[in-house]
């Protein structure tokens, strides 16, 4: 299940014909809505976002709400996604799901549908097309750097639209569904702590462009965290064209903010005078409860009338101390003025103090 690190991971719903997609766990979300240009926008909402750029262009063709792949091309991050892997890596579980329809059922290789990987023979994950069946491999301290043993379908693969996604829990247990129900089952033993750092995530085919798949992509969708059966079959019910919510969304990003950069913020420069053993000026800023208890202090979408706001622009605070700086200020502002959403139950300055912020981590 999943941890509480993946608190510190955006969430956000989308809707679609009235069905909701779930909201916690998401790291990287393609819905190919962009129909022109060769970047394919990650709409996760996680900054950095993890845009993806499709090598030869006139290979593929562009529609709203898909790619199609005519002929050998591969659509890549241009560096390693470590915001993505250090999440994966820490929860050692793993959702990919893919909405495609093959252009044939002659492909091998198995040709890559989804891929974090440097070549054919070293990756972490990868999920292809094998003739008319699906394969999976996930690199563990229990399988080999190519991610053996695979997991692999009989053949259940046509040429329509077809919903795939792999799932994997702490424990071990993957299993991949097609359209809604689980087909296969495997016990993949071992860690995700070996997952290799300078890989990088692609679609359509392996990064050496020796594994090229052809057809056409829906939806792609990546988690830190084991999908329920449950999930996986709401999601195959919402179908292939799900959108996102933009007023979710927003909120999503300001949440997003204040457990990247607003709680370290507030450890680094608060928590010593405003803790619940000093808890100086009766103010408590380690908890929701104690920091919203007075109307005023933080006004959520309203910086200028926040109490908080104005002694940190007059430098009032933190008292006696190195007063935040422009961009710290920057921060706290927009997080303000974004709806100020609090997620964590307490902010526990020991976890700040080693410097485990994910602000760090870029992809």
């Amino acid at each position: 299940m999943m941890k509480p690190f993946l608190a510190m991971v955006l969430a956000f719903t989308i809707t679609a014909r009235g069905a909701e997609r779930v909201d916690n766990g998401l790291l990287a979300f393609y819905d190919f809505n962009t129909i022109e240009g060769p970047i394919v926008k990650d709409r996760s909402g996680l900054k950095p976002s993890l845009d993806l750029r499709i090598r030869a262009q006139g290979n593929t063709r562009r529609t709203n709400g898909s790619l199609e792949i005519i002929k050998g091309t591969v659509i890549t991050s241009e560096r390693p996604p470590l915001r993505m892997l250090n999440a994966l890596k820490q929860s050692n579980e793993i959702t990919v799901e893919v909405w495609f329809k093959p252009g044939n059922l002659k492909q091998d290789g198995p040709a890559r549908l989804v891929t974090i990987s440097k070549n054919i023979s070293e990756r972490n994950f990868t999920i292809g097309q094998k003739a008319a069946n699906l394969q999976s491999r996930l690199r563990t301290t229990r399988t080999s750097k190519n991610g053996m043993p695979a997991i692999d379908t009989t053949p259940i693969l046509s040429e329509k639209l077809t919903h795939a996604v792999y799932v994997r829990d702490s424990s071990g247990i993957a299993s991949l569904y097609v359209n809604g129900k689980k087909v296969k089952g495997q016990m993949t033993a071992g860690a995700m702590s070996n997952w290799d750092s300078s890989y990088r995530l692609a679609l359509g085919n392996e990064l050496s462009g020796e594994r090229p798949w052809l057809g056409t992509l829906y939806l792609v969708a990546i988690y830190n965290r084991d999908l329920s059966a449950k999930e996986v079959a709401l999601h195959f019910k919402s179908g292939a064209q799900a959108k996102m919510d933009p007023t979710k969304l927003a909120a999503a990003q300001n949440e997003h903010l204040f457990e990247t950069k607003i709680a370290p913020l507030l450890s680094k420069h608060c928590l010593e005078c405003h803790d619940p053993a000093t808890t100086k000026g009766d103010l408590d800023l380690s908890q929701k409860l104690t920091a919203f208890a007075d109307k005023d202090m933080i006004v959520s979408g309203k910086h200028e009338i926040s109490t908080l706001w104005e002694a940190v622009a007059k430098n009032e605070m933190p008292k006696k101390r190195t007063p935040l700086s422009t961009s710290e200020k920057a921060l706290l502002k927009q997080w303000i003025d974004g709806g100020a959403k609090w997620t964590l139950s307490r902010i526990d300055p020991a976890i700040y103090a080693q410097g485990n912020e994910t602000s760090g981590n870029w992809i």
